[in-house]
């Protein structure tokens, strides 16, 4: 894999931080987003040391308007974004019925509008730039669906109808 200029969403510990990490090995600039901002630094400083530049951005990937703030940040700070990881995601279980509501609208904030987010912001940079990839983050409860974990499954699920929409479109 080749260097990229990427953002990399909910890096700030767990998958997300591998992914940033891994490619600042292989010499990519890395806009770590997180809303957890000491953890977001913390991988900052992990890309550093694995040989790669990266900078941190507080970004709550269920408001739009934080994408785009990371959009522009990453662009000014790296140059045109060739690589959007979505990767931000939240699991909170529990029974159907019994999950408040406001838990789920959590979850489909943060796993799926996430998703949607990122796709709706970069996209355009990406067709301007002449090209660019995303690496949406689902999960295998997308398609085996385990009982007491709904709205994770049912984000999981719309994640990867997401992404076979984009791989069709785009």
């Amino acid at each position: 894999m080749r260097a990229h200029h990427a953002v990399v969403t909910g890096a700030g510990s767990g998958i997300g931080r591998a992914f940033a990490v891994e490619l600042g090995r292989r010499g990519s600039a890395v806009l770590v987003t997180d809303v957890d901002e000491k953890g977001a630094q913390e991988t900052v400083e992990l890309v550093k040391q694995a040989g790669g530049r990266a900078h941190a951005v507080r970004c709550d990937v269920s408001k739009l308007e934080d994408v785009e703030h990371a959009a522009e940040v990453a662009e000014r700070l790296h140059g045109p974004t060739d690589l959007c990881i979505n990767n931000a995601g939240v699991m909170i279980g529990g029974n159907l019925g019994e999950i408040p509501i406001d838990h789920w609208r959590f979850i489909v904030g943060v796993n799926l509008w996430g998703t949607i987010h990122g796709a709706h912001v970069f996209t355009p940079r990406f067709k301007a730039n002449g090209g660019g990839k995303f690496l949406n983050v689902a999960s295998i409860s997308g398609i085996i669906s385990t009982p007491e974990t709904a709205p994770y499954n049912t984000t999981k699920a719309a994640i990867i109808a997401l992404s076979e929409t984009m791989a069709a479109e785009l």
